[in-house]
């Protein structure tokens, strides 16, 4: 009888042995079932799947796993890093990169560097032929060496930099004469600077008869006016350059 009951306790202690270990992949299987999502190191919801291909990365973080487990949550491997039943946030997700880091057409460093260099150390002079020239095409208060540094700029505006070049220089009074090359516009100053500030009054009537007079005559101009004058008319018909139409024609009330 003894013998019987000893035999019936070691059975049911080996079924009690068995049940406490249980295979703990099917626990975790089980387990696993009853989570909702999983989150990542950053916080995030996650899916578990593994990505057609594998892993590139493995971003297994075993601190994270360790926190998440501390926290009372479940840990497993969820498609190529580490995913935790809870939101557990570990790490702060790096801030996207700006739009501008990654635009083909923005203003690079490089550029903003040169404008900062050029504006370095002018006087008012060489900054009131700056801010004329490049903010509004008037080359006429510019010597030399200040127009090359100018034109520079204008150039600069046209490539990626304008927003900059304008910022930097014409205080949000800006007549976008960009598209207006320097060669038509030294030609149409010419014309301005002979008719009005050499006091060419036969050059002066020329030019009001050509672009200002709707009934204008020919005649008012011949010889060496009539090619100057044809010079700026080619000028005039560059794209961007009709700005130059008011300022010719503000001869005729001087």
């Amino acid at each position: 009888m003894r013998r019987s009951l000893a035999l019936l306790a070691l059975a049911l202690l080996t079924l009690t042995v068995q049940c406490r270990t249980a295979n703990p992949e099917r626990d975790a299987e089980l387990a696993s079932l009853e989570v909702r999502a999983w989150f990542d190191v950053y916080g995030e919801s996650i899916e578990c799947d593994v990505p057609e291909g594998g892993c590139k990365q493995n971003t297994y973080d075993v601190k994270y796993v360790d926190l998440c487990v501390s926290k009372g949550f479940q840990a497993k491997t969820c498609g190529c890093t580490a995913g935790c039943s809870g939101r557990v946030q570990s790490l702060k997700k790096p801030e996207a990169a700006s739009a501008a880091a990654f635009d083909p057409n923005a203003c690079d460093a490089a550029a903003q560097a040169d404008l900062k260099a050029a504006l370095a150390g002018k006087s008012s002079g060489q900054m009131k032929c700056l801010t004329a020239h490049v903010c509004s095409g008037d080359p006429s208060h510019c010597d030399a060496a200040t127009r090359t540094v100018a034109d520079a700029l204008r150039e600069t505006a046209r490539g990626k930099c304008k927003k900059e070049v304008f910022g930097a220089l014409c205080d949000g009074s800006v007549k976008d004469t960009l598209a207006c090359g320097e060669k038509s516009i030294d030609a149409l100053a010419f014309v301005y600077d002979k008719a009005f500030f050499g006091g060419d009054q036969k050059l002066r009537r020329c030019v009001r008869e050509r672009f200002c007079n709707k009934n204008g005559s020919a005649a008012a101009c011949d010889g060496e006016d009539a090619k100057v004058v044809q010079s700026a008319s080619s000028a005039l018909s560059d794209p961007g350059c009709d700005y130059w139409l008011a300022t010719l024609c503000s001869i005729d009330g001087k």
